[in-house]
């Protein structure tokens, strides 16, 4: 199928064909030897795969950037504070629903 480029110029339509690109090839990687029936499936033992568990866990733990200690106190005052905010606020919608229902109610 042939591409091609329309132009307007002078009130007159003009057509030339464009070249298309080649089309790009995906590489295919080659398929591993499928495992046939006869093959044993090859575990590590249990306490190989506990060790390396915690060996993955202590690596994890080594790349945790801590606070430090002012960053700490920040962090637990603003934790607090929006606790109190929010408190307040669910304590406050409470009281003005709970003075509404008992003047519409009873």
């Amino acid at each position: 199928m042939a591409v091609h480029k329309f132009t307007i110029k002078d009130n007159k339509v003009s057509e030339e064909p464009v070249e298309s690109k080649p089309k790009k090839r995906f590489l295919v990687k080659k398929a591993e030897a499928p495992i046939t029936v006869n093959q044993p499936v090859k575990k590590p033992n249990f306490l190989r795969r506990i060790v390396e568990y915690f060996v993955g866990a202590w690596r994890e733990l080594r790349q945790v950037r801590w606070p430090n200690r002012r960053q700490t106190w920040e962090l637990t005052f603003a934790v607090i504070l929006f606790s109190l905010l929010l408190g307040g606020t669910i304590f406050g919608l409470d009281a003005i629903f709970t003075w509404l229902f008992t003047k519409l109610i009873i």
